[in-house]
């Protein structure tokens, strides 16, 4: 049952992440709207739309009304413009309000939307390179354990070489070098995540290729690709989608890396690892700015941890087999007629 509760919690962790990723964000999240106005506001702020011709709007906290005249009121700073500039006066009041409910940055870029964006970019970033891996992984694996033993060796003393270099820094150095774009850093993500996977679908495949059914496929005269894409494949999936699992919550934590160091998603695109970057220089005022998309870097990737555990406990059968509370067999009686007949 740990298995499954484990399981449920990520999926559901995964959902609240998800779902806000693929509504409509409440602004634009990279626009920049009287920034004098509305840069670092904390969580919960409320103010004031007024919008004037010419397409000018001020984010005010308060609007006085004094016969044709209106007194804006932006922080410190005191704006007197005639009503008839004003667009959206209702009743002698102004009809629109922005809430910005996670608050803003340095740049009154509003929080919850960028957090919201980023959540597209980061995840879809993340899950595309693990396909990219997995992809990797699986053929290359494949290809060291049935092919030549020439061959197999040229894989996996190529597959050590390149786990021999720190990933992270292998990834900042290659992301330095060349300044990807977001498709670039898929492929670079992607491309230097998929050694440890190649491994194990090369260990699964070479133990299944020991078994009797795939023995017996053989014996009958099967092609070698008929047996691995009917046998060995199907059985040796198993790990990898776990050990798959498991890698997207490094890849987010890679990309947000990248994005940290200024070497991932440029801004003014949003990504959980730039938005924790660019609250770097005010983190001691504006703490909000890096607190929610940090959290949310680290609830993804104990979300995809949770579900990679619950997946291996789910899919492995000796996990499931071997259950603490299963009554052990009741011991055979000395008087049973079978066990007397037994040699012993």
């Amino acid at each position: 049952m740990g298995g499954v509760r484990e399981l449920q919690i990520g999926l559901l962790l995964l959902a609240l992440l998800a779902i806000p990723a693929l509504l409509p964000t409440p602004q634009e999240p990279s626009a920049q709207v009287d920034s004098a106005s509305s840069r670092d506001r904390p969580p919960g702020t409320r103010l004031l739309e007024v919008q004037l011709s010419e397409g000018r709007i001020r984010l005010a906290d308060d609007v006085r009304i004094t016969g044709a005249s209106a007194r804006i009121q932006r922080r410190e700073m005191v704006e007197v413009v005639s009503t008839d500039e004003i667009l959206n006066l209702r009743d002698g009041a102004i009809a629109d309000t922005r809430t910005f409910y996670l608050g803003t940055d340095s740049l009154g870029r509003d929080i919850l939307s960028r957090l919201m964006g980023g959540a597209r970019i980061s995840l879809s970033i993340a899950l595309l390179a693990m396909l990219l891996a997995f992809t990797l992984g699986l053929t290359v694996g494949s290809l060291a354990a049935i092919g030549p033993r020439w061959l197999d060796e040229l894989l996996m003393r190529t597959v050590d070489a390149l786990l021999a270099f720190p990933q992270l820094f292998l990834i900042i150095a290659l992301a330095a070098l060349f300044r990807p774009n977001t498709w670039w850093i898929i492929l670079l993500l992607g491309g230097t995540s998929w050694m440890t996977l190649t491994r194990l679908a090369r260990a699964e495949i070479v133990s299944l290729q020991k078994q009797e059914f795939v023995l017996a496929s053989r014996s009958i005269g099967l092609h070698p690709l008929a047996v691995l894409t009917r046998h060995l494949l199907p059985n040796a999936l198993t790990p990898l989608i776990v050990s798959s699992a498991l890698l997207v919550g490094n890849l987010i934590l890679a990309e947000a890396a990248l994005s940290f160091f200024g070497f991932g998603v440029r801004p003014p695109t949003p990504s959980w690892g730039n938005m924790v970057r660019n609250s770097y220089d005010s983190l001691g005022s504006t703490w909000w700015a890096a607190l929610f998309p940090g959290i949310a870097i680290a609830l993804t990737v104990i979300a995809f941890n949770l579900v990679g555990d619950g997946l291996r406990d789910r899919l492995d059968p000796k996990r499931r087999s071997s259950s603490p509370s299963a009554p052990l067999p009741e011991p055979a009686s000395v008087s049973d007629p079978d066990l007397a007949r037994r040699p012993w």
